[in-house]
């Protein structure tokens, strides 16, 4: 619960106007900022069965773990987990590394994109991702879970 506390904590940290040369911004809405997220399951490659949720899960929720990969350190990232899982990410860099860790299985790797709309008050989205080579494109809906196949 104290991660989460945490997280909602940090969304309130307030927007900053930095406008381009030349250019006038009128001031930035003191509103929330929400990283960049993706919704996301695990499903069996040959069953397709989830392999967290349903009648015989493989895994426990707190076998998975993500890693954010910073200039080669990596740091625990915040997941969200439940039927599906949340990942929240604080981008570097417009693709970042994160390594996801299922219990004793191979490590999976997940690149995160994002960019950067506006030059007024700008807001970073998720625009993709590659799990493990697989591409995955933003949807409109921030709902949308993706399916990520072990």
């Amino acid at each position: 619960m104290k991660p989460f506390i945490l997280l909602v904590l940090t969304l309130f940290i307030l927007n900053s106007c930095d406008p381009p040369r030349g250019q006038q911004c009128p001031p930035c809405p003191l509103a929330p900022v929400v990283n960049p997220f993706i919704w996301f399951t695990y499903a069996n490659k040959l069953t397709n069965e989830d392999l967290f949720t349903g009648d015989h899960p493989k895994y426990t929720v707190n076998q998975l773990n993500a890693f954010h990969l910073i200039n080669g350190k990596q740091e625990m990232q915040y997941l969200e987990k439940g039927t599906r899982f949340q990942l929240f990410v604080n981008p570097i860099h417009r693709t970042d590394t994160i390594l996801l860790k299922i219990a004793d299985l191979p490590i999976d790797t997940l690149l995160f994109r994002t960019a950067q709309t506006g030059t007024c008050c700008p807001k970073i989205t998720f625009t993709g991702a590659s799990f493990n080579g697989k591409e995955y494109s933003a949807s409109t809906n921030p709902n949308t879970t993706f399916v990520f196949s072990k």
